[in-house]
Order: C-alpha cells, then sequence, then structure tokens
C-alpha cells in the first residue's frame, strides 16, 4: 500500500537542504577530507612555527589566524552540494571558520539524515524479531530506539503495525499491538520548537494515525458504534489541529477517511465518472445485476501492480459467474522514464505496454480530474472496492497483503452464489 506517512517520509528525504537540484545544475561534491586536511594543516603550521621561534604556542593568537584561514577555504563550498551524511562534519568546520549560521543549517540535515537512518535500521531489526516470534524484544526494540522525529515514528508505526496485520497478531494478540502503538505514541513530541520545526510538523498526524491504527484494529475485531464514538471524540479533539502529511491532509481527515469507507458499506456505490477508457465501459448502471470489484490502481504504484496478478485471476475464474473488474487510474504526467508526456501519449502507453504487460482483460477507465476517487474515499492505492448485484458497497480493501485479497475474494463469491 502506498500510504501518506511513507509519501511523507520520502518528501522529508527529498526535500532536504542539501539535496540534489536538478539534473545538470547541481554543483560537484565538496572534498571533506581535503578541506579538513587544509585547515588542520594550517594549524600544525602555526603551532609548529610557534614551537621553532622558541615561544610557547598562544591559542589567543593562534586561532583567530585559522578561523580565517578556514573562512577563506569555505568561501567556494556549495553548501547544496554537500551529502546529508557529512552535513555533522562540515557543520564543524564551518564553526571553526566562524559562521555559525551555515553551521546551525547543517547540524539540522545532519539530525534529519541521522533519524531517517535510525529509523531504516529499527525497522529492519523489528520485521526480523517480529518474524522470529519475539514480541517482547520488539517491545524493548520500541521502548529503547533512540528519539527520532515524528515522521520516522509514524514510519516505523507503519512496519510495526504492516508486520503485525501480515502475521495475524492484530487478531491473535491484539494487546501485544496496542502496547507497541501506544509505546510509540508515547514517543511523538508535539510541543513545537524552533531549532528544527519540521520536526513536530507532523507530530499531531502522526499520534492520531497511531491512534486510529489501534482503533480500526478494535473495530475490525469487534465492530460496533462504541468504537466508530472513540473516533468522532478523537476527531473533535483534533478538530483544529495544523498538522499534516505530505498530501495536506489533517489529523480530521485520517478519521474521516475511515469513517468514510465504513459507512459506504451496505450504501449504494457512487457512479464512476471517466473520460477514457480501454474496453468497453458504459458506467456502473449497465453493470446491474452484476459483482463488481473496482481496482484504484496507477501505473507507477508497485502494490497496484503486484496486486494484479491476483485480480487477474479473480476475473478469469469468476467471470462467468458474474463478476466484473473495473480499473480505475488517471493521468500523471509521466510513463516510467519518459517525464512530460501528454495524456495522449500516456493512455497510447497504458493501452500498448501496460495492459499487454499484466495481461488485463477488463476494462480500465480514466478520471483525468480523480473525481472517482473523491467519491470512494481514495486516499491509499491500491484500493478495491465491492459492489454486489444490487449495486451497494460491501467491502472497501486498502493494500494488498494476502489476507486482504482472500477476504476479498471470499466475499466475491458469496456474492455471486447468493
Amino acid at each position: 500500500m502506498i500510504s501518506s506517512t511513507v509519501c511523507l517520509l520520502l518528501a522529508t528525504l527529498f526535500s532536504s537542504p542539501t539535496a540534489p537540484q536538478t539534473p545538470g545544475q547541481q554543483p560537484p561534491k565538496p572534498n571533506l577530507e581535503q578541506t579538513r586536511s587544509h585547515i588542520n594543516d594550517y594549524r600544525s603550521k602555526l603551532y609548529a612555527e610557534a614551537k621553532a621561534a622558541g615561544g610557547s604556542a598562544n591559542r589567543a593568537i593562534i586561532e583567530p589566524k585559522v578561523t580565517l584561514f578556514a573562512a577563506d577555504e569555505l568561501k567556494g563550498i556549495a553548501v547544496k552540494a554537500i551529502p546529508a551524511a557529512e552535513a555533522s562534519e562540515w557543520a564543524a568546520l564551518f564553526v571553526q571558520a566562524g559562521d555559525t549560521v551555515t553551521a546551525k543549517g547543517l547540524e539540522k540535515t545532519a539530525i534529519d539524515y541521522h533519524s531517517v537512518q535510525m529509523m531504516f535500521t529499527v525497522g529492519d531489526l523489528l520485521a526480523s524479531i517480529l518474524n522470529e516470534g519475539k514480541e517482547d524484544q520488539a517491545l524493548y526494540l520500541l521502548r529503547h530506539a533512540p528519539d527520532l522525529m515524528a515522521s520516522e515514528i509514524g514510519m516505523i508505526g507503519e512496519i510495526f503495525y504492516g508486520n503485525c496485520t501480515r502475521l495475524k497478531l492484530d487478531k491473535t494478540k491484539p494487546a501485544f499491538v496496542e502496547h507497541g502503538l501506544r509505546v510509540l505514541q508515547n514517543k511523538v513530541d508535539r510541543t513545537p520548537n524552533s531549532f528544527a520545526p519540521q520536526s513536530t510538523a507532523m507530530a499531531d498526524y502522526v499520534f492520531v494515525d497511531l491512534e486510529m491504527k489501534l482503533l480500526e484494529m478494535k473495530y475490525r475485531n469487534s465492530p460496533g458504534p462504541g468504537v466508530l464514538s472513540q473516533m468522532q471524540q478523537l476527531r473533535a479533539k483534533f478538530a483544529n489541529s495544523t498538522s499534516k502529511n505530505a498530501f495536506g491532509q489533517t489529523p480530521a481527515y485520517r478519521i474521516d477517511d475511515f469513517l468514510a469507507k465504513t459507512s459506504a458499506i451496505g450504501k449504494p456505490a457512487p457512479q464512476v465518472a471517466f473520460q477514457k477508457s480501454i474496453g468497453t465501459f458504459a458506467g456502473l448502471e449497465s453493470l446491474k445485476g452484476k459483482v463488481v470489484v473496482l481496482d484504484f490502481m496507477a501505473h507507477w504504484c508497485g502494490p497496484c501492480k503486484a496486486a494484479l496478478p491476483k485480480i487477474k485471476n479473480m476475473q478469469d475464474s469468476l467471470g462467468s459467474q458474474g463478476l466484473q473488474v473495473v480499473s480505475v487510474t488517471s493521468f500523471y504526467g509521466y510513463y516510467g522514464a519518459k517525464q512530460g508526456i501528454a495524456k495522449a501519449d500516456e493512455f497510447g502507453l497504458m493501452q500498448k505496454e501496460f495492459v499487454r504487460d499484466f495481461r488485463i482483460t477488463w476494462p480500465v477507465v480514466f478520471d483525468e480530474k480523480q473525481l472517482t476517487q473523491a467519491r470512494y474515499g481514495v486516499s491509499s492505492i491500491p484500493q478495491l472496492v465491492v459492489i454486489d448485484r444490487n449495486g451497494l458497497v460491501r467491502r472497501v480493501q486498502v493494500g494488498n497483503t494476502a489476507e486482504g485479497e482472500e477476504e476479498t475474494e471470499a466475499l466475491v463469491k458469496k456474492l455471486l452464489k447468493g
């Protein structure tokens, strides 16, 4: 599943002040070792000369000279070309040169960089430990992992919860899953700060996202108005929060998204708006009497493509019984390595390559205004919506987990028999 939190992490990584600019405009990477060596050699030379002259090495005289020399050495350094991995070491050099403003910016970059690296390390360890069934070690790791920015905590939450649902711990050990989510929630620093404002910009959103994971788990295990009421209370608490994810979505949106999907069950399916289609499609009304599966996807979405073989198998095996899959996508202005292409060209590539490569035999419709995505509350893809023979929404599946695919296919078979 391509989620808001994952997109946010990518946005964080690529919005660093030292991130590369557009191809062809990036200045060459500064030579850290050479610059540091020049400054250190100059300092050593001054101290050696003072000693050779028979006097004592007076730091009050020598260090100001080193500062001037370092400032001269750093004059031509393209700060934006400094790799994030070296930001902390360069910051130390700029401190020597008396440029604390640049040093401060580099230290912020270093903090962000090392935070992300730590997040990946914790995430990899967490997945491995959960696979081994060592829940106590997973909780220990969550408790004692270094403090991270809200976005990285959110990502670890995605990894933790995703592995828990994959291993069905949300059903067999919900208390353990709740414990882990609470540990992460307690690590979210929601206090604004002026040194690194980006570290808390997503704090409220991540806090709510972790709480919603917990409430969604409870709702799936025991659906009822009590859990939905807790979600409404959570929404009221964060209704005025200005915290946003990479899509500009607020904590209230995060809650509304789930409530909208939940409330859609049992209601008439909204019409599918589209401007072009590959294959014949005359609207949902033309499919009355069939079981319909809407597949919200995109050609750039890895999980969407990973889900297609299972969707194809379902259409091939159940199509004769009354199943009709319809994929819903949009235009994105590129296809693979081809950038800035026209809608007609993107449509052509989808028709000639994508449909062929994934052996798609069902309609693929294009809603360039994404009205359909909005009507169905699509915030993550892939998303499957199951519609019964009477045109009522019966299931909304976000992501392409094996368990989700099994549940969707089982429901489709049940609806076809009914």
